[in-house]
């Protein structure tokens, strides 16, 4: 028995291009969870996904670290944003809870509101304009 037929019959049996795609397929798999709770976020367009993906690539390799960012990622999306209008609404924008719509520079929707109280007190509105006005403002 020469040397490559000993290391076929006694060393796994595993041809070494086998072995090396089971490697790399399981590196892959590794990698996806690794990186499980990133791809939740976006998907679920959270409202913190960037600073998720940021922990997630620094401190993701601890174990704490990674169910932690796991369950903040599958965290209901409306609690974060009422979160965010409970903060907006006492003035404390800070961090990742600003006020995503001040946060990027438009009006609050309490500002637009107001403003669409006033046409309607002026009569630039009716009624039923206001009120569909309100509902898509409301259901944004």
């Amino acid at each position: 028995m020469n040397a490559v037929d000993y290391s076929y019959a006694h060393v796994g049996g595993l041809n070494p291009f086998v072995s090396l795609l089971i490697f790399a397929v399981l590196m892959l798999a590794l990698f996806g969870l690794y990186f499980l709770p990133s791809v939740i976020a976006l998907i679920r367009r959270h409202p913190q996904r960037w600073i998720l993906v940021g922990l997630n690539v620094l401190s993701g390799w601890t174990g704490l670290g990674w169910i932690g960012l796991l369950l903040w990622s599958l965290w209901p999306r409306e609690e974060l944003l009422a979160v965010n209008r409970r903060l907006a609404s006492s003035g404390q924008d800070w961090g990742p809870y600003q006020n995503r719509e001040q946060s990027f520079g438009g009006p609050s929707p309490a500002d637009e509101l107001a403003k669409l109280a006033q046409l309607k007190e002026r009569g630039v509105l009716s009624e039923a304009e206001f009120e569909q006005a309100k509902g898509r403002l409301l259901h944004k």
